[in-house]
């Protein structure tokens, strides 16, 4: 399974109808501020999300958002997510990748 992270924002990914990848984003929760799914072409590929481990036990510790992707079809889709407060709907920011196959 290939692993999508922070760092891969904006960028153009390869996959073939039937992959299986991991996207992980850093968030802070505590803070009010989450990843939040934008815009996705639901007939290119389907999205299931989880939490994932803390970083630091501590308050206000960073976690990891998880989101598994299956590409359902050929062709090129994007996806984008917000990192916003919740109750304020601030975004601070935003991570987008292409996917071509």
């Amino acid at each position: 399974m290939k692993t999508i992270t922070q760092s891969q924002n904006g960028s153009r990914i390869k996959v073939s109808k039937g992959d299986h990848l991991q996207l992980k984003l850093d968030e802070n929760a505590t803070t009010g501020y989450r990843w939040k799914l934008n815009s996705y072409n639901k007939d290119h590929f389907s999205i299931s999300e989880k939490e994932g481990p803390t970083n630091d036990e501590g308050i206000g510790a960073a976690h990891v958002k998880i989101y598994d992707i299956t590409i359902l079809a050929e062709g090129s889709a994007e996806l984008s997510l917000s990192l916003q407060n919740q109750w304020e709907h601030d975004t601070s920011e935003t991570f987008t990748v292409y996917f071509e196959s």
